[in-house]
């Protein structure tokens, strides 16, 4: 069997190891192997303290490290094939369709507006519950327009609604467990899975334990599982009959 990552936080990882230039192929790669990994999002995750101009570096940097790795390509032409993808758009303060535009031209096919963060676009589920600003409700439209994936993990449940109401695309949730098993902040409630599933969006789990149960309870990879029988039992489409 072989997998698929929506979200893989390594490259951050890959940005602060600047002096082994082949960090990619020579930590990383060997890590994707071992898990039968075929397929990842390299995530370049802004925790909200970042400008644009730290955004643009950090990008640029993974960018290039992909284009010249010997395992890892945008295409299918080498072992592993990725996308990038961003975790907070803290940078984009001002001309969203431009900056949007520029990150869809350096390999980012799916983002998120927040991380925990209460950035110009969005607020994270952690900081509160609000609404989009007026310059998220643009970066929706623009990612729309260039075919830029929308990631809502992270984001807080009226930010939530609102991407899902004015997005005119699938919405993603790329790293997201659910309330209905554990009653955390960032996971899913069944009316946000249900507006997933009438999207015709995607849902990805997270193993991380805090995710799946109370730290105390030491959550297994049996407990994971549930999650992601309860997330398919959820938003399974329904069959028709003839």
């Amino acid at each position: 069997m072989r997998f698929a990552n929506l979200h893989d936080d390594i490259g951050n990882d890959i940005y602060d190891h600047k002096d082994q230039k082949d960090r990619l192929d020579t930590f990383h790669y060997p890590r994707f192997k071992q898990g039968n990994m075929c397929f990842s999002a390299i995530v370049c995750c802004f925790d909200g303290c970042q400008d644009w101009n730290t955004m643009c570096d950090t990008i640029r940097y993974v960018e290039n490290a992909i284009l010249h790795s010997k395992h890892f390509s945008f295409d299918d032409t080498k072992d592993i094939q990725v996308f990038m993808a961003v975790e907070g758009m803290c940078g984009i303060d001002k001309d969203p369709e431009e900056r949007i535009d520029w990150l869809y031209m350096h390999h980012v096919r799916l983002a998120s507006l927040c991380w925990n963060d209460d950035n110009a676009l969005a607020c994270g589920a952690k900081k509160g519950n609000k609404p989009l600003t007026d310059l998220g409700k643009r970066v929706i439209k623009e990612m729309n327009h260039v075919n830029m994936a929308i990631d809502t993990s992270h984001c807080c449940e009226w930010n939530f609604y609102d991407i899902a109401r004015i997005s005119t695309k699938p919405i993603i949730a790329s790293h997201s467990n659910v309330k209905g098993l554990y009653n955390h902040y960032r996971n899913l409630s069944d009316p946000q899975l249900q507006v997933i599933q009438s999207k015709n969006g995607l849902i990805g789990g997270i193993p991380v334990r805090w995710f799946v149960d109370k730290k105390e309870n030491n959550a297994t990879l049996e407990d994971f599982i549930q999650v992601l029988i309860y997330i398919k039992e959820k938003i399974r489409k329904k069959e028709v009959t003839p």
